[in-house]
């Protein structure tokens, strides 16, 4: 492995995009811990220390740095979310003390970004000065607490004996199949053949900027047509020119998204607005229609708006809308197009798996308590999702969206769980680096390659991909990622509390914790205790085959590594 420091504070960044663009760091730790307090909530005991640096042992909680009202009342977390916050503003609080007593140390990350704003400027300035990591090993990224803000893994190296197709291979070929069953658009953006990268090393067509700010993926806005040209639309057919130059009005999809379950992408019942809508024109209490949302902390000038911070008061113990899980949700209702995906999906169970042991090596308590959400679900959810919850190889990291020749601008995926999403590579393209600019650096994103941290957090794009000007085959470029929705495990804590009597707004078993502190002997022990309990078949030497047994060793390497 290659352990790599880089320049940049999770935590901090956390908060930032979570309270206000334009709060200082300072402003921000003074509100939370005004209003939740100093002393630690259960879910973040023994890992904040008051008296030292961000790579402090555990100790004792901090106290705010801004002096407080004496004798102020605080309130504990209530949603998983708030525990986060809460959690994140003890850790940057310890930083940030442990700098005002010692001024001397190098300046923390935070101290020298303060808002938001400043790391979104940081970034845009770091995206084209980004650093390639090393290819031929894993890659382990840490922030300046030592926390794990991401994991590079190389392709798999192909068998020997060639008995067995290597993984990437045969991704890449289920891929090509479900693209030409599924009549994909493959050339709804610009195929650039060239043996150098068309705009330099590391640049990509679709950079972060301050309008953008790295809240959207989608580099064009969905609907570009104007009202005239939607009601000639509508009244009119392709006409000749259409039909003769079919790049001219590009047609077919080039992403697909799956949800074994969620609240869909976008879903109206998952969202608050529809929420305060339903509890103001519906009684008694309706199952159909939810507000699943971890809401934000309410602030204005005087710090947090406690009467509105989701969870508190006793309102929601008379509830107008009874909470419900999460369903199964697809984008496509075609039958090719679930047909094809479910194909994929077992045909790339490896990669599925490789995705869910990441974060069983790097998170073990967040891991942990999303399997104790997902158990819930498949004992509790509807029949349907617990049918597709028994098929899959990673029930938490189930939801997955595939893409095809898609340059994306750099963002975040503000919506998904603190866990470590996954974003696998495969084609026959050059180039289509991924990129981090928050954190200085870019991973290969060739064939194979794949990168697995807090997207949610961190910002990422990809780099201008190109294809070799000989190339025999059509042209290529997949993006395989898996990841899950907050909603679904705030669901799941909320759902738990209401059928248990709604004495708590949110069970805390459910609630996944912050991201904890890099431990390599951590890690490793969960990886050798995976690889132990593992079967293994024996070597054994069969008659009128090779003597090297080649096809055991294969399936040794495959459950033991």
């Amino acid at each position: 492995r290659h352990l790599h420091q880089v320049d940049f504070d999770l935590m901090a960044v956390f908060l930032m995009q979570e309270m206000g663009a334009d709060l200082d760091i300072r402003d921000i730790v003074r509100m939370i811990l005004g209003h939740f307090g100093n002393g630690p909530h259960p879910l973040t005991t023994g890992n904040v220390s008051a008296s030292a640096g961000p790579h402090a042992s555990p100790g004792p909680p901090p106290t705010a740095t801004h002096r407080q009202p004496p004798a102020q009342i605080t309130f504990s977390p209530k949603t998983p979310l708030q525990a986060q916050i809460h959690h994140a503003a003890l850790l940057v609080n310890a930083t940030l003390r442990h700098y005002d007593r010692t001024p001397t140390t190098s300046i923390p990350f935070c101290v020298r970004y303060p808002t938001y704003t400043d790391v979104l400027a940081y970034s845009i300035f770091m995206e084209k000065r980004c650093v390639p990591l090393p290819e031929d090993r894993m890659v382990v990224l840490i922030d300046g607490a030592g926390i794990c803000v991401g994991v590079g893994v190389p392709p798999i190296p192909a068998d020997e004996d060639g008995l067995y197709l290597a993984h990437d291979e045969r991704a890449l070929m289920s891929l090509n199949d479900m693209v030409l069953k599924c009549k994909w658009n493959a050339e709804k953006e610009k195929i650039v053949y060239s043996e150098v990268p068309p705009l330099g090393d590391l640049q990509t067509p679709h950079p972060l900027d301050m309008v953008n700010k790295g809240d959207h993926r989608d580099p064009k806005p969905k609907e570009t047509k104007t009202t005239t040209q939607k009601s000639q639309s509508k009244s009119k057919k392709l006409s000749t020119k259409d039909v003769a130059n079919p790049t001219s009005k590009p047609r077919g999809k080039t992403t697909i998204s799956f949800q074994p379950y969620g609240f869909g992408l976008g879903d109206v019942h998952s969202s608050y607005s529809k929420l305060i809508s339903i509890m103001k024109t519906d009684w008694p209490p309706q199952i159909n229609s939810t507000g699943m949302q971890d809401l934000k902390i309410p602030l204005d000038r005087n710090g947090v708006q406690t009467s509105e911070v989701q969870g508190h008061g006793t309102s929601w113990k008379v509830p107008r809308v009874v909470p419900t899980l999460p369903n199964p949700q697809r984008e496509s209702p075609n039958a090719v197009d679930a047909r094809e995906m479910a194909k994929v999906s077992h045909e790339m169970c490896f990669y599925s798996t490789l995705s869910l042991w990441i974060n069983k090596g790097f998170l073990s308590q967040s891991i942990a308590v999303a399997e104790k959400g997902v158990k819930y679900l498949q004992e509790k959810g509807c029949e349907l999702l617990q049918e597709n919850l028994s098929f899959e190889k990673n029930p938490v990291l189930a939801a997955r969206t595939i893409s095809l020749n898609t340059q994306i601008t750099t963002h975040r995926d503000k919506k998904n769980a603190l866990l470590f999403d996954s974003n696998f590579f495969f084609g026959n393209h050059l180039g289509g680096d991924f990129l981090l600019p928050s954190l200085g650096v870019a991973y290969c994103g060739l064939q194979g390659f794949s990168f697995h941290g807090p997207l949610r957090i961190v910002l990422h794009g990809v780099a201008k991909f190109h294809f070799p000007p000989n190339l025999q085959q059509p042209p290529r470029r997949y993006s395989v990622a898996y990841w899950a929705r907050e909603s679904s495990f705030f669901s799941v804590g909320r759902v738990s509390a209401y059928t248990s009597g709604n004495k708590v707004f949110n069970h805390d078993e459910y609630w996944i914790p912050m991201y904890p502190k890099y431990n390599f002997n951590a890690v490793h022990e969960v990886y050798s205790t995976q690889k132990s309990s593992s079967r293994i078949r024996p070597h054994r030497k069969k008659k009128g085959g090779c003597n090297t047994g080649g096809g055991c060793s294969k399936k040794s390497r495959l459950s033991g590594d």
